[in-house]
């Protein structure tokens, strides 16, 4: 009996044919939407999403971003503004908000904690400068696009700041370990061990000893206590 190798790649061209169709039919609803994208902008999120997740360029294109490109002449940046949205918001409150207010708020979301997310949105407030240049705060859903980047911007330059003050400071921890060890010699209790952590922030903020009699700890701590007092 004759083997039936061809019914193999009968059935291999008819999935590639079916990926083909279904390809060329998502294709043109994108292309269909992009002509109101103000209106359509959710929906293109979804099926950019669709493409992307279950991989329907693949009978034609290595990549998804090659498909953007050649198929869609988007960019990856476009097709992720609208993938983002979609997954992130219902279409009630993405419509009613607009993908460049969503967007911002989004973009806001970026510069919080991290376990602020779209859901607490509507109680967020931000703040604000009026044309009279008085601050005041607004919820976050009533802000313009521009009052939320704003807000974001200074949201960034604030934890820029958090962060370049926690930075450890090791040449200061360095220079108090030795004045304090040398004091510590002067003592007698040269066999005492010290570490020292600090920051531009909180300036030397932990010290540990060890090896410490438990007669010598009060004279120890003194010491250490001086050191830090620039005494």
């Amino acid at each position: 009996m004759a083997k039936r190798k061809p019914a193999k790649k009968t059935n291999a061209v008819a999935r590639r044919s079916a990926a083909l169709d279904e390809l060329d039919a998502i294709t043109r609803e994108i292309k269909q939407l992009k002509r109101a994208i103000v209106e359509n902008f959710y929906e293109l999120g979804k099926r950019y999403a669709r493409v992307r997740d279950r991989e329907l360029f693949k009978p034609r294109y290595d990549t998804f971003e090659d498909y953007l490109e050649t198929e869609l002449s988007d960019s990856r940046e476009t097709a992720y503004k609208f993938i983002r949205i979609a997954e992130s918001f219902t279409k009630t409150f993405a419509l009613a908000h607009g993908s460049e207010r969503v967007t911002a708020m989004l973009r806001y979301l970026d510069a919080t904690p991290e376990d602020d997310g779209p859901d607490d949105l509507p109680a967020m407030r931000i703040t604000v400068t009026g044309k009279d240049g008085k601050r005041a705060t607004k919820p976050i859903t009533r802000a313009s696009s521009r009052e939320i980047d704003r807000a974001a911007k200074a949201k960034r330059a604030e934890n820029r700041a958090i962060s370049s003050d926690d930075v450890p400071d090791t040449k200061r921890a360095e220079q108090f370990r030795v004045k304090a060890l040398r004091k510590l010699e002067r003592a007698q209790l040269d066999d005492v061990k010290l570490d020292v952590q600090c920051s531009a922030r909180d300036g030397c903020h932990r010290v540990t000893l060890e090896n410490v009699k438990l007669e010598d700890t009060w004279q120890a701590f003194t010491i250490v206590a001086r050191v830090a007092r620039g005494d």
